[in-house]
């Protein structure tokens, strides 16, 4: 299973970083109560949920790039795209393809730990609710 070999660490990185968008996601929901109860600000709730999806996205995509770019054929292509100048969103949907072309079996292991994770980031998430439900009765 190569996540647990070269592609530890990239898988690491994406557990710390789990932590920070939980916090993020608990501010999120302590901003709808108490939007809900007509003590909060939509931009602050916006805010919140920006900085949320913003890193929920930087991370996923973070993951998927460091934990594909430690196996040698993708690792060769993505150094081609980077010189090609193909960066952002194309950079990483040209990763993906090319991952789900030439290594299937690798693409759905790495499809498969980032739903086991994700599955326990939903945990993670209701607990987050719970935390902020609790914090706004309190205050």
């Amino acid at each position: 299973m190569h996540i647990l070999k070269e592609g530890r660490r990239a898988f690491l990185e994406f557990l710390r970083n789990l932590t920070p968008q939980t916090i993020i996601l608990a501010l999120v929901f302590v901003s709808i109560l108490r939007f809900a109860e007509g003590k909060g600000s939509i931009f602050v709730l916006a805010l919140y949920a920006t900085i949320f999806f913003a890193a929920f996205y930087a991370n996923a995509s973070l993951f998927i790039e460091d934990a594909v770019k430690s196996y040698k054929p993708i690792h060769d292509e993505s150094s081609r795209l980077k010189s090609s100048a193909i960066t952002g969103w194309r950079y990483s949907f040209s990763l993906i393809k090319f991952t789900w072309k030439n290594q299937k079996k690798f693409f759905i292991e790495l499809i498969s730990v980032i739903a086991i994770v994700e599955g326990g980031f939903t945990f993670v998430f209701i607990m987050a609710m719970k935390s902020a439900e609790s914090f706004v009765k309190h205050i």
